[in-house]
């Protein structure tokens, strides 16, 4: 088994914060940077109609 780096882990986890920070400005309704975009867009309305 390969053991990760401490770089690698800090590369991860910044990258899930990133995607994650992205994903709370979509549901407010802002737009996120433009390298951030690439995801599905996820609202506040769609989650709500999922949840109903």
């Amino acid at each position: 088994m390969k053991f990760q780096t401490l770089e690698e882990k800090k590369a991860y986890f910044a990258k899930v914060r990133r995607r994650n920070y992205a994903a709370s400005l979509r549901l407010e309704g802002l737009d996120p940077a433009a390298g951030e975009r690439k995801q599905t867009r996820v609202t506040s309305q769609s989650v709500w109609q999922v949840k109903a």
